[in-house]
């Protein structure tokens, strides 16, 4: 591409003063432009936004023609993206949690309370070895909470086993861009050790070519209950795993750049599709790679969320910046899947006719 001024504006929403230090940490991928930053706000619209689509003029049509190149490399979230995470969760938690009370008589509220607190200490809402932490259930029954709580188990494993699949269009998807010769990979927030059963049972070993996740979360030293085999067979077989750097959550737009680098690929050639406005599609954004919300996996307005939300391992500040997000016209897309995960095709195709924010 010959050189070519920039001329990009500066958002003032939520911090993102920052996006003028993120598009010059992507100069990597563009030594070959000059950059001229104009600080007056607009909008909410970020630099990096306005560096990739051009808006009223600010960047020129040279610019603006790099999101139109052929795409190579899929980045797809996976909870309530390839599959239904949040029904999943809310089955699997609720079935269990409904024979805790049967067996032990526990106040639901003191229940959900004690979960929560859990679930932040160890920083996820999968934690295998909840019931056992519970100080409710160690004052009734001790060292014996498993045996005693064996029922509850069963619940949990038999709603798992049977409600856990993949969104429809998935897998041929997957199957199709796979053909095509796109490059897929997978980045969650989930822990290693529940992201590897899902993968395994949902048959997206192989399927995803590379997974970025979290490392497991630890294990209680005095745990009764430890898992059953090894490390080795609880890992993938064929999809190359990762892990992210420990404590870093989405949206952090350098974990994203940090995983494009990895892929060999630059941020033009990415597709990143997910469901949470805040934790994908303005990561995505930040980092200047083509975003895609998966709008039929959004899950903030189920009313399963509100059993979540009492016992998630999110901070107040977190719930209440994703509150923030979802306010009408504070995070727009840039594309919206809002039937299924077919949808991201046209985004792979040739001429795929991405759009600038002037068409």
């Amino acid at each position: 591409m010959d050189c070519c001024k920039i001329t990009v504006t500066v958002s003032e929403y939520g911090g993102c003063r920052d996006a003028q230090h993120w598009f010059i940490r992507s100069l990597r991928f563009h030594r070959n432009k000059a950059v001229q930053f104009n600080t007056r706000a607009y909008g909410t619209a970020t630099c990096v936004q306005l560096a990739r689509y051009g808006y009223r003029g600010h960047i020129n049509r040279a610019a603006r023609k790099m999101d139109s190149m052929k795409k190579r490399v899929l980045i797809t979230d996976v909870d309530n993206t390839l599959f239904d995470w949040q029904h999943f969760w809310y089955q699997t938690f609720s079935a269990m949690i409904k024979q805790v009370q049967n067996i032990s008589g526990v106040d639901p509220e003191i229940l959900y309370r004690e979960c929560s607190f859990v679930h932040q200490k160890y920083g996820t809402s999968e934690y295998s070895h909840l019931l056992e932490e519970l100080p409710c259930l160690r004052e009734r029954y001790g060292n014996d909470v498993l045996s005693v709580m064996a029922p509850a188990i069963e619940a949990f494993r038999e709603t798992r086993r049977r409600i856990l699949k993949l969104y429809p269009t998935v897998e041929e998807t997957l199957q199709s861009l796979k053909r095509d010769g796109v490059l897929i990979a997978a980045y969650t927030e989930s822990k290693a050790f529940y992201t590897n059963y899902r993968f395994r049972k949902l048959g997206l070993d192989g399927l995803i070519d590379v997974l970025y996740s979290p490392p497991d979360h630890e294990l209680p030293t005095n745990s009764s209950g430890n898992r059953s085999y090894s490390n080795g067979e609880y890992a993938l077989q064929h999809t190359v795993h990762h892990h992210t750097p420990e404590g870093e959550e989405k949206p952090n737009p350098d974990i994203l750049v940090q995983i494009i680098a990895d892929l060999g690929a630059s941020v033009e050639e990415v597709v990143y599709i997910g469901d949470n406005i805040l934790k994908d599609v303005y990561m995505a954004q930040q980092a200047g790679v083509t975003d895609a919300h998966a709008n039929y996996g959004a899950s903030q307005h189920k009313p399963e969320y509100e059993l979540l939300r009492k016992v998630t391992h999110w901070t107040p500040e977190m719930v209440e910046r994703e509150r923030k997000a979802l306010r009408p016209g504070e995070i727009t897309p840039t594309f919206i899947l809002n039937r299924n995960f077919a949808e991201i095709l046209p985004l792979f195709e040739k001429d795929n006719g991405i759009p600038t924010r002037e068409s």
